[in-house]
């Protein structure tokens, strides 16, 4: 009853929903998200330090800050997200809400709220966003999983050594 995901919901809205011992707390985006075969870039940003409740989660989707809302509650000041204690990736068949997709790239950079802009840009030959690599610190318990054909597409490649295990339906900290 602890968790916090980041998803398209049944109303085709992307957001973080997270929950905290019964208590639910989210942001969605006011955007539809209808076209589940197109490619995302998706960069979800966090600071609840911040005192406006709005700018504590934003959701960039290829490169553009999407508006949202909160839809259980607003994310409370200096809440501690569970991204370090969920010890996954991707569940792909968790209940009624499961990952069906694929994943490129998987940042996760701990201690930093960063935007789009530190993952993608706007191709100067076709105009179009694209991903590039993160150059940046990844703090204490960041990660970079980049889902090479090895054998295990957990690996971090990001020198931090924090690799997970693909254990068939999900990828876990190994």
């Amino acid at each position: 009853n602890t968790f916090t995901s980041l998803y398209f919901n049944d109303e085709d809205k992307l957001g973080v929903y997270t929950v905290d011992g019964g208590t639910d707390y989210s942001f969605f985006t006011t955007g539809l998200f209808r076209v589940t075969s197109a490619w995302y870039h998706i960069v979800l940003s966090v600071d609840t330090s911040l005192s406006t409740a709005s700018d504590r989660a934003k959701i960039y989707v290829n490169g553009v800050l999407q508006a949202g809302t909160a839809v259980h509650g607003a994310i409370p000041q200096n809440y501690n997200f569970h991204t370090n204690s969920a010890s996954r990736i991707a569940s792909y068949t968790e209940g009624n809400n499961h990952f069906d997709g694929y994943m490129a790239d998987t940042y996760y950079i701990d201690g930093l709220s960063l935007d789009a802009a530190s993952f993608g840009e706007v191709s100067s030959t076709t105009n179009v966003w694209t991903p590039k690599a993160y150059s940046g610190t990844y703090g204490t318990n960041g990660y970079h999983l980049d889902y090479s054909l090895s054998a295990n597409p957990g690996n971090d490649s990001s020198g931090q050594d924090n690799s997970f295990t693909n254990n068939g339906s999900l990828i876990t900290v190994s």
